[in-house]
C-alpha cells in the first residue's frame, strides 16, 4: 500500500555546492591593493628600504599627499619616517595638529609592525 507508494518517490538531488575559486587568482589581485596595511611595505619593499617617493606615496594612501613635495624635498626615507618625532613634522611644514597626530599614529603603528 502506501509505504510502497512513498519509498518509490523520486529523490530531489541537491545541487552541488560549487567549488571554491582557485586561490591564484584572488591572491594576485589582493596583493596590488594592500600597500598600506601590510607591516609597512610599499612599492614591493619595507619602510627601511624605502626611498623618498615611497615616503610620498604612503603620504597620498593617509590622505595627506599635500606634504609630499616637503618630505621628497628634505629627502625623508623610510627609516627617517621611524624617527620621526612631532617636532620634526612642525619643522617639515606638517602645522595642522591633525595631520601630525595622524602621522605619529601611522608611524607608532607601523614600527610596532615593521620592526
Amino acid at each position: 500500500g502506501i509505504n510502497a507508494e512513498y519509498g518509490a518517490e523520486p529523490l530531489v538531488a541537491e545541487p552541488a555546492p560549487s567549488p571554491p575559486p582557485p586561490p591564484c587568482e584572488t591572491t594576485l589581485d589582493r596583493e596590488d591593493n594592500e600597500s598600506y596595511d601590510s607591516g609597512f611595505i610599499q612599492n614591493g619593499k619595507t619602510v627601511e628600504d624605502w626611498e623618498s617617493v615611497d615616503v610620498a606615496d604612503w603620504l597620498s594612501g593617509l590622505g595627506l599627499g599635500e606634504y609630499k613635495d616637503i618630505f621628497v624635498e628634505n629627502d625623508i626615507r623610510g627609516p627617517n619616517l621611524l624617527d620621526l618625532k612631532k617636532e620634526d613634522l612642525k619643522e617639515l611644514g606638517v602645522t595642522k595638529l591633525g595631520h601630525r597626530i595622524t602621522l605619529m599614529k601611522e608611524i607608532k603603528s607601523k614600527l610596532s609592525e615593521g620592526r
